[in-house]
């Protein structure tokens, strides 16, 4: 979406402002939500549709195929510009796809009948942790 880009294009220029720095050296983690509102969109055998692997580690094969699904439904659903913004000022960027619920609301905005069981949620933390070295990652 174009206004999500424009937002992180301006937190962007915040962060290189006043430096001479192109480059951004913080981790960041793009993490699209409600990936269960998705479920009808991905196929099978889609990375987001895969739970966490379940490990005492950062997984980087999982996240790389979630990075790369999530890129490409970014760039099919007109926001190309997010990740070109990523590319060239980020130095440590990360795509993620999540649910804190794990199931969409009822029609009442109420939790669904089955409770919470949040998707991926930990993921986004997993990689930071990792960042600053106090998980591996293999």
């Amino acid at each position: 979406d174009e206004e999500a880009a424009a937002s992180f294009d301006r937190i962007t220029a915040l962060l290189l402002a006043g430096t001479a720095q192109q480059r951004i050296d913080k981790p960041v983690a793009i993490v699209l939500s409600k990936v269960d509102a998705l479920w009808h969109l991905l196929e099978p055998g889609s990375p987001l549709r895969r739970p966490s692997p379940v490990r005492p580690y950062f997984d980087e094969a999982d996240n790389q195929a979630v990075q790369a699904q999530v890129r490409t439904m970014l760039k099919n659903w007109g926001a190309p510009g997010l990740d070109e913004t990523v590319r060239r000022h980020y130095t440590r960027c990360r795509y993620f796809g999540i649910s804190a619920l794990g199931a969409t609301p009822t029609e009442n905005n109420r939790v669904a009948e089955q409770g919470v069981h949040p998707y991926r949620a930990t993921d986004p933390f997993l990689w930071l942790l990792n960042e600053f070295g106090f998980v591996p990652s293999q």
